[in-house]
């Protein structure tokens, strides 16, 4: 255990290829929204103890979601096919597997932007299937919170090309921010120290809304930013703000089916004293409902609490795709200089 517990001692390299950096241009990336294209030694390699050990880990559910969904939607290769077949090679989400017993100790690297842009190729090598296991197992909250990531690096690129700039504008005088909201949004409502911003998405059977809620308050002590106190506020706010269908009806926080989540995010680009709440919405009165997500944190000069909630409602259909949208762009906050 001991001579394992050195192996582990690893670092996860950067690799910079020259050829890639003469490139003038990078083709743009492939693949589905949360899907990894997974690279074994062999289809035996995938049937066994190392295939099940990354479907039990990248197919995890996610929390905050009203039905079970998978982390990850995970296809299968043959390493061969990846290194000579150029049509794999632009995926934009890989992970190479690779176990040979020459190899002194597990290992992992991390490529970014090899083959395609963005793109994120993460390669994991061990002597042993059990150095892999705990390698992978190990390191998976890293792995997950990297392909997330480069996810949510693709949706901006794709928004940013046609943004809602009368809205960014909006939001930048009133609040003092930036944030990227992209093309098909609208104002619903605005209030002194509150605004609502939403988009409606026409489908046959069943229409998708989704949308923003922005509010402020004057930042008094760190007792405001207990989630129990964020989310009081958040149903006093709704309650006046976002009503329903029929009268009488308002949106508000559900405590029926799953307990909503917090915690304390550090990497959010707008403070790294950030609060985190993920969890379900409910129409009071109607039988409307849905996934949010907030981030509630400071203004640098810490006068101002600010609240970004973003919310779906998509009954009966995928919503982790649409939650990881409003993510990405919640992430895009930055306040100016």
């Amino acid at each position: 255990m001991k001579k394992f517990t050195g192996f582990l001692l690893l670092s996860i390299v950067f690799l910079a290829f020259q050829a890639c950096k003469e490139e003038q241009s990078k083709k743009r990336s492939s693949g589905g929204t949360l899907e990894i294209l997974v690279a074994t030694d062999n289809q035996e390699q995938w049937n066994g103890k190392v295939g099940d050990t990354i479907r039990s880990l990248f197919g995890q559910y996610l929390p905050g979601l009203p039905m079970p969904e998978e982390a990850f939607s995970l296809i299968q290769l043959d390493s061969y096919k990846l290194y000579n077949d150029p049509l794999y090679q632009p995926h934009h989400a890989i992970l190479i597997v690779n176990i040979n017993p020459k190899l002194e100790k597990p290992a992992m690297q991390v490529e970014k932007d090899f083959w395609a842009e963005p793109q994120l190729i993460i390669k994991v090598s061990s002597p042993t299937d059990t150095g892999l296991f705990r390698l992978i197992t190990s390191y998976y909250p890293a792995m997950f919170k990297m392909y997330r990531d480069i996810e949510k690096k693709r949706i901006v690129n794709l928004f940013s090309t046609n943004p809602a700039k009368k809205i960014q504008d909006k939001i930048a005088s009133k609040f003092g921010f930036e944030m990227l909201i992209p093309g098909g949004f609208n104002i619903a409502r605005e209030e002194k120290d509150f605004l609502w911003v939403r988009q409606t998405i026409r489908r046959k059977k069943q229409d998708i809304d989704l949308g923003f809620m922005i509010y402020r308050r004057p930042y008094k002590n760190t007792y405001q930013l207990k989630p129990e106190n964020i989310l009081s506020l958040r149903d006093t706010l709704l309650k006046h703000y976002v009503p329903g269908m029929f009268e009488g009806t308002y949106m508000a926080t559900s405590f029926d089916v799953i307990q909503p989540e917090s915690k304390e995010i550090a990497d959010f680009p707008a403070n790294n004293y950030t609060v985190q709440i993920k969890g379900l919405w409910k129409v009071i009165g109607d039988f409307m409902g849905g996934p949010f997500i907030s981030y509630t944190f400071p203004t640098p000069d810490s006068k101002e609490l600010i609240t970004i909630e973003g919310y779906l409602y998509n009954p009966n259909n995928d919503q982790k795709k649409y939650m990881l949208q409003l993510e990405a762009m919640i992430y895009t906050t930055k306040f100016k200089q």
